[in-house]
């Protein structure tokens, strides 16, 4: 989410017409949609600007989907990564989750109304994971409070 509250989503294929593609399907959506050609750029990006989903091709030149999904999730484990493929497999179904936690698969072509719907299940998931991750930074928090507390009640007493 950037600061006014609006998720990135970050499509990456090598293949320009598909992302022009999803620009024109989405560009109504309230997202901000970001796209490269490129994994390497990709994920260059997502350093400097974390997304909050990112859906990419399995097979592309340089690095694969899957790849560029796992360097992702140890940029930030709460992006929300989906692979898009035209050739599905159970072999790369079962790679790509051991190696990036994907949250979903979705088949080219893809049907518009599934994408929208699982883009949007996608942003709520990525805002759940960024508010557990903000209750859990906040109890930790109270946790060294708490204990430097009972440290100073417990150094008046002694």
């Amino acid at each position: 989410m950037n600061r006014l509250g609006i998720a990135t989503v970050m499509f990456v294929d090598d293949e320009p017409s598909i992302l022009s593609a999803l620009r024109r399907l989405l560009h109504d959506e309230p997202y901000k949609i970001v796209t490269y050609e490129s994994p390497t750029e990709a994920l260059v990006a997502a350093n400097q600007d974390p997304p909050a989903v990112v859906v990419a091709d399995y097979h592309m030149p340089g690095m694969t989907g899957p790849e560029l999904l796992q360097g992702l999730r140890r940029l930030n484990e709460n992006i929300v990564r989906i692979i898009l493929t035209g050739k599905p497999d159970v072999t790369a179904v079962l790679d790509a989750v051991e190696l990036g936690a994907v949250y979903r698969f979705l088949l080219k072509p893809w049907d518009e109304d599934e994408l929208r719907v699982s883009l949007r299940r996608a942003v709520d998931h990525h805002c759940l994971l960024d508010e557990r991750t903000a209750l859990q930074r906040r109890i930790r928090e109270q946790e060294r409070r708490l204990a430097s507390l009972q440290s100073n009640v417990e150094a008046s007493r002694g």
